[in-house]
């Protein structure tokens, strides 16, 4: 979010009293440099900072922060009631991690190879559909949101993809009033391999098959939307759609 922004919605904030949580688990896999946080601006202390390392170093590691003066005597409660604790060992390897210096060394490394393996994936679905599709170009995280610009029901074709082997995230998901089901989260955070080359190409052949002709309706009758109300998927063999 532009910093004018930021300090527009902080503005907000501070005027109606409401307190923020400012989801920050990609900020440090951007591939132009690290990027303020609201919370940085916060001199109220509604902005309640939340990260992960599950994202930038490993989903297996299910550890993150918070940061809130505010709130924190709550914030430790809540975790407390819910969660008792977490392993002390791990805590203080990641700790020990995050003091040598590695961790910026491996941020380094990452961020070069998840921006490689992002422009593959851009390069594997340009070439499957060149003119049919719309998405922008990532700046970090690890997925791409991408768009196609023909009549595509990507919720109905989930199961038929399903039993071809091919795991798909339908863009309806993302969305509280299903909107979106011409479009498709996708993660580069895999190597666009063989493997994701042969399901990318399976789904071409179920789009093609199952395609809505000449008509701005889904399989079950319901108006899709259009123009930039319309979004993507992401695409893996079935097994690897959590990666």
């Amino acid at each position: 979010m532009p910093e004018a922004h930021q300090r527009r919605l902080l503005d907000l904030a501070n005027k109606h009293e409401i307190t923020l949580i400012e989801d920050d688990i990609y900020r440090e896999l951007s591939f132009t440099g690290r990027l303020s946080p609201l919370k940085a601006l916060d001199e109220q202390d509604r902005v309640i900072l939340c990260g992960s390392y599950s994202k930038a170093l490993s989903r297996d590691l299910r550890l993150g922060w918070v940061l809130s003066k505010r709130w924190h005597k709550q914030i430790v409660y809540l975790q407390l009631i819910t969660q008792l604790a977490n392993s002390h060992f791990v805590q203080q390897g990641l700790n020990d991690y995050l003091i040598s210096g590695d961790y910026d060394r491996y941020l380094r490394q990452s961020i070069s190879v998840l921006y490689r393996q992002s422009q593959d994936w851009i390069q594997a679905l340009r070439t499957r559909w060149p003119d049919s599709i719309e998405f922008d170009l990532p700046q970090g995280g690890l997925c791409l949101w991408v768009e196609w610009q023909q009549p595509i029901d990507t919720l109905a074709l989930y199961p038929l993809a399903q039993q071809q082997g091919v795991a798909i995230t339908p863009g309806p998901l993302f969305s509280v009033s299903g909107d979106f089901r011409q479009a498709l989260r996708l993660s580069f955070a895999p190597a666009c391999s063989s493997q994701h080359q042969s399901a990318l190409d399976r789904l071409q052949r179920l789009m093609q098959e199952h395609q809505v002709k000449g008509a701005d309706t889904d399989s079950l009758g319901r108006r899709l939307p259009s123009g930039r109300e319309q979004q993507i998927i992401g695409v893996f063999p079935a097994g690897c759609e959590d990666q």
